[in-house]
């Protein structure tokens, strides 16, 4: 599932969320090849469609 981080991280700000850790996310930066911890205040998901949410699901459990 990807989101737009609200604060650019080395001048990136669209992340790929990986594994939700109790209020954190292990997340992507996309286009710098490398894994970030995020809160979820942090970012903004960008439009869920069914694949997105079944990936959410899966990373829930």
């Amino acid at each position: 599932m990807n989101a737009t981080l609200k604060y650019p991280v080395m001048g990136f700000t669209e992340i790929r969320l990986i594994l939700k850790h109790d209020c954190k996310w292990l997340a992507e930066l996309v286009g710098a090849d490398l894994e970030i911890e995020v809160f979820e205040e942090d970012f903004v998901l960008l439009k869920m469609d069914k694949k997105n949410m079944l990936q959410v699901a899966d990373n829930l459990n």
